[in-house]
């Protein structure tokens, strides 16, 4: 991670400023186009990596419990747990039995509705197990342009 890459922020583009200082390290939004991550001396690729992660981490779960608050009223359901994660082949997944879900880290870089989109797709879950007509009747009373969301996520 270097100085001038361009890394996506809830769909957005920002461009990457790294700064070295002797301060703890740490990433955060400058204006509405760049991206700022205050490295020390040495630190490599990887770690840089983990540090973009951790913040993308930390964003994600600043926004979740709301989206999780919000729909578990309509949905009539009950999240119990919830975590983020690096996934390869999902955006999410759920635990029915412990009520849990998980959601991919690479959400923080698309759109926030996609990230709502698959909180109510795995929240579906809980309701119905499988990939459905119910399940798909669900989504749609719910959250009607939802196709839209998962195009997106292509």
């Amino acid at each position: 991670m270097y100085t001038g890459e361009i890394h996506t922020f809830w769909g957005n583009p920002y461009r990457l400023h790294v700064i070295e200082q002797a301060s703890p390290p740490q990433v955060w939004l400058g204006d509405e186009k760049t991206l700022i991550m205050q490295i020390q001396a040495g630190m490599d690729r990887d770690e840089r990596k983990v540090l973009l992660e951790d913040w993308y981490r930390r964003q994600l779960k600043k926004v979740i419990p709301d989206f999780i608050s919000h729909w578990e009223p309509v949905l009539g359901v009950h999240v119990k747990e919830w975590r983020v994660k690096k996934m390869k082949t999902r955006w999410g997944s759920c635990n029915i039995q412990a009520q849990r879900i998980w959601l991919n880290l690479e959400l923080a870089q698309r759109p926030p509705k996609c990230l709502e989109y698959i909180v109510v797709h795995e929240m579906t879950h809980l309701l119905e197990r499988y990939h459905n007509a119910r399940f798909y009747r669900l989504m749609d009373s719910w959250m009607p342009d939802w196709r839209d969301y998962k195009e997106l996520l292509k």
